[in-house]
């Protein structure tokens, strides 16, 4: 493991342009936004998980892939110590620090999981998921105003993200109160 995470550095350039393409994410998030129904919003997220796994460097890319695989193996410590490594190298690309923040959510390192949806939304402000995520780490934690702040955001971007309606219904009577 060592060694890998040694070779890791080595590889990686230090690019300052981890990023998917800014231009065709907008074209995304605008189709997104204007969806007129789940099955034409599940492509086109499917589609932009796709391209902001991608981050011009074929190295840091196997490597967030290699991250997925070894979540899919059950093996979170794997993954994390490789995602902490990637993020260091490439601090730029944001799907890796979305990555890291659902391993850290997994394993109940809920602070890590917040500083690294904060460093997405610093790269991506407009990454509906981690948007998302935070509303619930938030909910989690009893900062409800928080919560429903951010999960309004997350459905302004897709208004068929799971379960996002149903946590701002709940949380606005919480919050705001039940109208007369």
């Amino acid at each position: 493991m060592r060694w890998t995470l040694a070779l890791i550095a080595f590889l990686l350039p230090a690019a300052s342009a981890f990023a998917a393409d800014p231009p065709a994410a907008d074209k995304l998030l605008d189709k997104l936004a204007q969806a007129q129904s789940e099955r034409e919003a599940r492509a086109i997220e499917h589609q932009l998980e796709d391209l902001w796994s991608h981050s011009g460097s074929p190295t840091a890319d196997l490597l967030l892939e290699r991250s997925e695989k070894a979540l899919e193996d059950d093996d979170p410590d794997t993954a994390q110590a490789i995602l902490e490594k990637l993020t260091d190298v490439a601090p730029t690309f944001a799907e890796a620090w979305h990555q890291r923040a659902e391993v850290d959510t997994q394993m109940e390192n809920f602070q890590d999981a917040m500083a690294s949806l904060r460093q997405v939304l610093v790269l991506q402000p407009k990454h509906f998921g981690a948007l998302a995520e935070l509303g619930e780490i938030l909910e989690d934690f009893g900062d409800k105003p928080h919560a429903l702040a951010a999960y309004r955001q997350a459905i302004k971007l897709d208004p068929y993200i799971d379960g996002v309606q149903d946590r701002i219904t709940e949380l606005t009577r919480d919050v705001e109160g039940q109208g007369i």
